[in-house]
């Protein structure tokens, strides 16, 4: 749902919040149960092993390592010296040490973007402002903003004072955000537009506010980054694919 576009009494019926309580702390359970915890997915990084024969499956691999085994017999048979054999093993090894070091990035990535998170949030339910674990944090939670602190989830802001938020993380974008709570705003916009709303894993760097959670985890912006670093292993490049 385009949350930025919504009017905040949309936005607060949708969600089944109060803007002044929060959520019933009775509700966090079952959200949890439905929406799961506010974290990434993680997979079990697979072992060495396990790499190389998923990178002797690629057809380009498996074609120069049958170049290999003809060159080398050929060499054997007519006494060429194993030059040519050596060499085109050396680019089989290289293509591989290059595609599971590209993996191992990908995974050094995705641990640095589920360390952008406070592993605290301050949130309020029941009518009480408590500190609970970011990984416990629904949509719905009313969160509050102050300068230092980091954003636990996407959210639709509810009140500003002077809020900036640094989203280079993001947008690329190298001056920090300042947000506006009264705008109007419709159809696709970028994400350093949508300045009603602020986003998981971005610091507040000066100002503070609150704002109601709307998405968690894998749905968040910085989820979706996740997701596509995730998927990784199971892409080919162009150039693999022309080579098929």
């Amino acid at each position: 749902m385009t949350w930025y576009e919504k009017n905040l009494q949309e936005v607060i019926r949708k969600l089944e919040t109060d803007v002044h309580s929060g959520l019933n702390p009775s509700h966090i359970a079952s959200k949890l149960q439905k929406y799961g915890k506010n974290q990434f997915d993680e997979q079990k990084p697979p072992s060495l092993i396990s790499r190389i024969a998923h990178q002797l499956t690629d057809v380009s691999i498996i074609i120069l390592l049958i170049a290999t085994g003809l060159s080398l017999a050929m060499s054997i048979q007519n006494g060429y010296g194993y030059i040519k054999p050596a060499v085109i093993f050396s680019i089989v090894v290289m293509n591989m040490i290059l595609a599971i070091t590209q993996e191992a990035s990908a995974e050094k990535a995705l641990a640095a973007l589920a360390s952008l998170n406070s592993p605290i949030a301050k949130v309020i339910r029941g009518g009480e402002t408590l500190e609970v674990d970011v990984k416990d944090v629904v949509s719905g939670d009313i969160i509050i903003l102050e300068t230092g602190s980091s954003v636990p989830a996407d959210a639709r802001l509810l009140e500003i004072f002077d809020l900036t938020v640094d989203e280079a993380a993001l947008t690329g974008e190298s001056e920090p955000v300042e947000k506006i709570l009264e705008l109007e705003l419709t159809g696709k916009i970028p994400l350093g537009d949508q300045k009603n709303m602020v986003f998981s894993g971005c610091l507040v760097t000066a100002g503070r506010g609150k704002a109601v959670v709307v998405a968690t985890g894998m749905q968040t912006e910085m989820g979706k980054i996740a997701g596509y670093l995730n998927d990784v292993q199971k892409l080919k490049t162009p150039l693999q694919i022309r080579l098929n």
